[in-house]
């Protein structure tokens, strides 16, 4: 029902609308369009008999989580096939971004040495943590949750140069692009710090692609990493080598 100015309800006989659609700016990276869903918006007052009517399509904005929202939980034999398809999804992801230099693009699940490599991470060392939504905890339906995440942590790669003191080393940390910006690389790596304090270790190191922009250096140095050892792996692989003191973390 549309009033006039005095209240009064006017038939659609009596009346006019102009629709007219307005050009919009894009929604921001935290809001995303829901479709053909309109408010019509009366932006004037009535003038003989006609009204302006702003066709403007709805948005909602995205929840960004904190990482307070997130649980890490200790991951079993079980939770490796979802770890693969994170694996795998990542792949995408990057092949999507004409990002093949860094894992290829063979789905990690294709390749039997990778699950037993997750395997392994799961029943030894400092193991395979999952990175989960806590809204999924307890599951429901006895559902696995959702993993959004995976760390894995222990001795360094082999072809990492040693170290004179004891150490913790990322050996796999992968996040589920549909949830970035979320603080899921930020929670698992402080989950190591905290592995490593623990165990009253005060040197945390990991390694990446070196190739391409760089970004994934840059974003351990955001994560408070310096680099260290530049290296070139089988098959001409970039791969940088970075650390973080954790006594220097602490103010010790």
């Amino acid at each position: 029902m549309i009033t006039d100015n005095e209240g009064q309800v006017l038939s659609s006989r009596h009346m006019e609308v102009h629709r007219r659609q307005p050009t919009l700016p894009p929604p921001s990276e935290n809001q995303a369009y829901l479709g053909p869903i309109l408010q019509l918006t009366i932006e004037t007052t009535w003038i003989n008999g006609k009204v302006s009517v702003i066709e403007r399509p709805l948005t909602y904005t995205k929840r960004v989580q904190s990482t307070t929202d997130i649980a890490i939980v200790r991951a079993t034999v079980d939770d490796v096939p979802a770890v693969l398809r994170l694996l795998d999804d990542a792949v995408k992801w990057l092949v999507s971004h004409d990002r093949t230099g860094q894992w290829g693009t063979s789905p990690f699940s294709e390749n039997p040495k990778r699950a037993e490599r997750l395997t392994e991470f799961a029943t030894t060392g400092s193991g395979l943590w999952l990175a989960v939504k806590v809204a999924d905890l307890p599951t429901v339906n006895g559902e696995a949750p959702v993993i959004i995440g995976a760390l894995a942590v222990g001795d360094k790669m082999p072809y990492a140069p040693s170290v004179s003191e004891p150490e913790l080393y990322v050996r796999l940390l992968v996040t589920d692009r549909r949830w970035a910006g979320n603080g899921i690389g930020t929670r698992l790596l402080e989950h190591a710090r905290d592995l490593a304090n623990e165990a009253g270790i005060s040197l945390l190191r990991v390694d990446c692609y070196a190739g391409d922009d760089g970004k994934l250096i840059q974003y351990y140095e955001s994560q408070g990493f310096g680099r260290s050892e530049r290296l070139n792996l089988e098959g001409g692989w970039p791969c940088q080598v970075l650390a973080q003191r954790l006594d220097e973390v602490k103010g010790e």
